[in-house]
């Protein structure tokens, strides 16, 4: 989004192949540091499609960028939906997305102390000035 000059953005993705359909579901996770976390990787079988997702954009801790995205998938074996793993997906032509992002907003990572996650956190910058 950087020859946007957009730092953050939210994205609503519209179907379209992908090459690689890798996403998560909760699990509890009862005596952990969490209630709740990530259950491990589940692929989805070829040929992938993303149906519908939304994802936010901005910048991890270190100013990297860093996108979270739930999304509907289908494939050989079936539909599903969850978090899409940020590493392992990969997308494919065609892929459509309506981006929306605000002048004075962004979207950085931080640390969610109720929760325990790393999560991107709106902020506000310039917010009612002239």
């Amino acid at each position: 989004m950087d020859d946007l000059g957009w730092p953050s953005a939210t994205l609503l993705l519209l179907g379209g192949p992908m090459a690689h359909a890798v996403y998560h579901t909760s699990v509890l996770t009862p005596g952990g540091p969490r209630w709740i976390d990530y259950g491990p990787p589940r692929e989805v079988a070829a040929p992938a499609w993303l149906v519908m997702g939304s994802a936010t954009f901005g910048s991890g801790p270190d100013g990297t960028p860093a996108i979270h995205c739930h999304a509907v998938l289908a494939g050989a074996d079936g539909v599903f939906g969850g978090h899409l793993s940020p590493d392992l997906c990969v997308m494919g032509p065609g892929i459509v997305a309506h981006a929306t992002s605000a002048p004075n907003g962004s979207f950085r990572v931080m640390r969610d102390e109720d929760t325990g996650f790393d999560l991107l956190t709106p902020t506000l910058t310039g917010f009612g000035r002239a």
